[in-house]
């Protein structure tokens, strides 16, 4: 692999936690590989066995695991992992996309422009380090 692929795979390490999803009609963030909670992504709760185990699947999205207002997920699952219950349904809103938002280094959310994300990974930025 040449060292420009090794330098793009270091770089999404750096921005995977620095992106995060606001919720739309909940149809194209991941679920459970997607930050859209304050939980982060679920994966870090939930390992890929348990995801199965219930009958989903990795390609689910945060409206596929809403019915009718509420969670899906399954009931022992608030017991085995209480911090799911602090989790809010987002109120899905059909005519609205999810949206890609960057978290600067001082914790702000903006929208996600690559423009942005550039000056906050490489920027002067009264010389603070990169990411």
């Amino acid at each position: 692999m040449g060292s420009g692929w090794k330098n793009i795979l270091n770089l999404k390490d750096k921005v995977r936690n620095h992106i995060c999803f606001k919720i739309g009609n909940g149809k194209t963030t991941l679920a459970w590989y997607d930050k859209w909670c304050l939980e982060g992504p679920l994966c870090n709760t939930l390992t890929a066995r348990k995801i199965y185990d219930a009958r989903f699947n990795a390609s689910n999205t945060v409206a596929d695991i809403i019915k009718n207002g509420e969670w899906c997920w399954p009931a022992e699952w608030l017991l085995k992992y209480p911090q799911l219950s602090n989790i809010q349904v987002p109120e899905l809103n059909e005519d609205v996309c999810d949206e890609a938002m960057w978290v600067n280094r001082a914790g702000l959310k903006t929208k996600y422009k690559t423009k942005t994300v550039w000056n906050d990974i490489y920027g002067n930025n009264n010389g603070a380090k990169a990411l």
